[in-house]
């Protein structure tokens, strides 16, 4: 009977890698990125049918080994996503796109220099060396982790109901308590890991954090349950919990939970050491619930990359947002480009939204060419001084990270809206250059 499930399985999993071989050899040529990823796991599932045929344990061995390398898997699958799909999102370095970031900016030192600053900040966010190092790496701690604890445990299991043992070095010398809990905490670890795996993967916004937190789940939830262990399973006549099941969902939430307990225990120590003082003074921040498309549950996930009002979003690095989240690049780009505008003119980035322009690239289009004659009217028009319209305009135009959302937004990583735009000689794209110096105000001087 084991031979037979062993028969099944194994035919399984090679059923499914030869599916997928198939299916990459028939993508081959239209979507080669595609092909690739499906050459990847149809592999990855080759590798497990060889496990399985040549891994000399019982079947609930072999389901270990598998489901410790799950966390893993997902986690290098996730690598890989961003390798293949929203890695085709970062510009890349020809010389076609290095011409057109000169037309659209003008000035040709400025432009080279903010260019190579984009090339950078993508190689810096997708490379492969970088994603190995924060999805691969992390992936090979979670499964040796997960892989040498649960060892550990069951050989101490062998041990405590009398079956002998390949490897008498494997035996224990800790308390059956402690291993207990320990074994409790590590299922409740294991179960929030793919829990919290599972959440991010479906919205495919796996951070590098993410990673390492599961691999340190992994480690944490154990040993705060085995410590537990000896005092919730032992003899106290003043412990609350008497039954077996509840003792044991207890040290299970121990490892379930290990993140809960150090968010509370910051949240006291944070309310004990605070200054009354302090937090009466206001807060001169931007809501990011003011910038134009953020709603409250984006607020939420950008506050998990550390962004919590518009000047931090101003400043946020575009390709690390996107790949640490799911937002489309021209969301991103739009939401920088407003939080942006919003840092330059912090009380008319309203008024300027009513009239369309809703970020530092509409501003910077008034000071280009016979554009800049409309200044002062917009500047009548939002009862500002044009001077100081004019001033922050230009400022604007010369911000590096607004220069950079403009080649972002208006270049492809592929360079098909390039191409589909025709050769560079055929687009006038030509844009004058600010000028060195900011228009005179002769308001007063006419008076």
């Amino acid at each position: 009977m084991n031979n037979i499930g062993l028969a099944l399985e194994v035919g399984g999993t090679a059923l499914i890698s030869a599916v997928l071989h198939v299916l990459a050899y028939r993508q081959r040529e239209r979507q080669p990125n595609a092909a690739a990823v499906l050459w990847g796991v149809g592999i990855l599932m080759g590798v497990f049918s060889a496990v399985l045929w040549g891994t000399d344990t019982d079947r609930a061995s072999r389901w270990r080994w598998l489901l410790c390398s799950l966390p893993a898997v997902m986690l290098v699958g996730h690598a890989g996503f961003l390798h293949y799909v929203r890695g085709r999102l970062v510009l890349t370095d020809t010389a076609e796109n290095r011409e057109l970031a000169r037309q659209l900016l003008g000035d040709a030192r400025d432009a080279d220099s903010t260019y190579r600053g984009v090339i950078e900040s993508g190689e810096r966010y997708f490379s492969v060396e970088v994603l190995v190092l924060r999805y691969v790496v992390p992936a090979l701690f979670a499964f040796g982790i997960l892989y040498g604890i649960s060892n550990a445990l069951m050989s101490w299991y062998e041990v405590y109901r009398g079956s002998p043992l390949k490897d008498p070095s494997q035996v224990t010398t800790l308390p059956a308590a402690t291993m207990f809990g320990a074994a409790m905490g590590l299922a409740g670890s294991y179960v929030y890991s793919m829990l919290y795996l599972g959440r991010r993967a479906f919205r495919l916004d796996i951070t590098p954090g993410a990673a390492s937190w599961c691999a340190v789940t992994f480690a944490i939830g154990p040993v705060l349950a085995g410590v537990l262990g000896p005092y919730v399973l032992g003899s106290n006549p003043g412990f609350a919990i008497k039954t077996d099941l509840e003792r044991a969902a207890l040290l299970f939430v121990a490892g379930f939970s290990p993140k809960f307990v150090v968010s509370a225990l910051e949240r006291i120590a944070r309310r004990l050491l605070s200054d009354d003082e302090h937090r009466a003074l206001p807060a001169r921040t931007i809501p990011l619930n003011q910038v134009p498309g953020i709603s409250r549950e984006i607020e939420e996930r950008l506050g998990e990359e550390g962004i919590e009002d518009a000047v931090q979003l101003a400043m946020a690095d575009p390709y690390q947002l996107l790949r640490n989240t799911s937002f489309d690049k021209r969301q991103i780009l739009r939401w920088i480009d407003s939080a942006i505008l919003m840092l330059y003119l912090p009380e008319s980035y309203a008024a300027l939204g009513r009239r369309g322009i809703t970020g530092a690239m509409g501003l910077t289009w008034y000071t280009r060419g016979e554009h800049k004659a409309s200044l002062p009217a917009l500047a009548a028009d939002i009862n500002l001084a044009p001077s100081i319209l004019a001033d922050a305009a230009f400022r604007v135009a010369a911000d590096r990270q607004a220069q950079q959302i403009q080649v972002l937004y208006n270049l492809q990583g592929d360079g098909l809206q390039a191409r589909a735009e025709g050769p560079p000689a055929a687009r006038r794209l030509v844009v004058e250059a600010a000028p060195a110096t900011l228009p005179e105000d002769t308001s007063a001087r006419d008076k």
